[in-house]
């Protein structure tokens, strides 16, 4: 399957641009999941909420040299709202990476740094969090962070609503905030990418260990996944030189011309106002851009 799989991506590659969006468009609706969205009351605060105080929610964050892009400190700080503990992978930073995550968490674990090893890692910190007997396990990149209603105790709402309804795993649309911190893209494949972050531990979970670039980011095992409305808030190309670096990465890993298109500037972008309300408390109050 894996060898039929990498022949038609070298087939669909070498067609023209205009086509291979059409099929990867094509391709993303033929797996997307059917699922019902669905709306729970959230209030506030967190984890001093009666509801879901019982409920252990561990964090899940996977860093490399995040430290001096201030992206480590913005995001253990969030999930330090709503996570009773923090499980910290870092691939080998060479800057203050660990002391940061130390400050945060006394859970921080190494690996080394190996993209298309990814998969592999995400298992040894899976590994670590069963460890800490987890009832649910909750999973960001360094470079983002859930909305207002996530971090004022909408996530652990989730974990609760699960619990109560047989789900096992929720799913959330990612923003991509575009060159700045007030606007996000909306054209293409964009604003459709939903990844599946809130893991119940079930008993089942496990990763499909293999190597590769942007494989599944969640265990196997999982058997009702829903979706949420709570964002995650995705900064990894809120400026021109953050699009420039993903561009050059991406050529550096040889990934199809459709992905690194989609970091041109082009007259097909698209975007939206995202609104200052949606960034969460911690955002508000320790960002200087979004003070103004």
């Amino acid at each position: 399957i894996m060898l039929f799989k990498e022949i038609i991506k070298k087939a669909v590659n070498k067609l023209p641009f205009s086509v291979q969006k059409l099929v990867y468009l094509l391709w993303y609706e033929l797996h997307r999941p059917i699922l019902d969205f669905f709306e729970i009351p959230i209030n506030t605060p967190c984890l001093a909420d009666p509801i879901t105080k019982s409920i252990k929610l561990v964090g899940f964050l996977k860093i490399y040299n995040e430290a001096s892009t201030g992206n480590l400190e913005r995001v253990l700080r969030h999930m330090s709202k709503f996570c009773d503990d923090i499980v910290v992978c870092d691939c080998a930073s060479t800057d203050n990476s660990i002391e940061v995550a130390k400050r945060f968490t006394g859970h921080v674990i190494s690996d080394k740094n190996d993209i298309f090893n990814e998969i592999s890692t995400k298992q040894k910190m899976l590994d670590y969090a069963l460890q800490l007997k987890p009832d649910w396990i909750v999973w960001l990149d360094a470079d983002e962070i859930f909305d207002r209603e996530g971090e004022s105790g909408g996530v652990r709402k989730l974990c609760q609503y699960g619990e109560n309804n047989h789900i096992d795993g929720f799913s959330f649309l990612e923003y991509n905030l575009w060159e700045n911190l007030k606007c996000y893209r909306v054209d293409g494949l964009w604003h459709r990418v939903w990844f599946t972050r809130l893991w119940k531990n079930n008993g089942f979970l496990k990763f499909n260990v293999q190597r590769g670039l942007h494989l599944q980011q969640y265990p196997e095992g999982l058997r009702n996944i829903k979706k949420s409305k709570i964002k995650v808030i995705h900064y990894g190309v809120s400026s021109p030189e953050l699009v420039r670096k993903k561009r050059e990465f991406y050529k550096s890993c040889r990934r199809p011309a459709f992905f690194l298109k989609r970091y041109q500037k082009n007259s097909g972008i698209k975007t939206k106002l995202f609104h200052l309300d949606w960034f969460p408390e911690s955002a508000i109050k320790d960002d200087e851009y979004l003070k103004t």
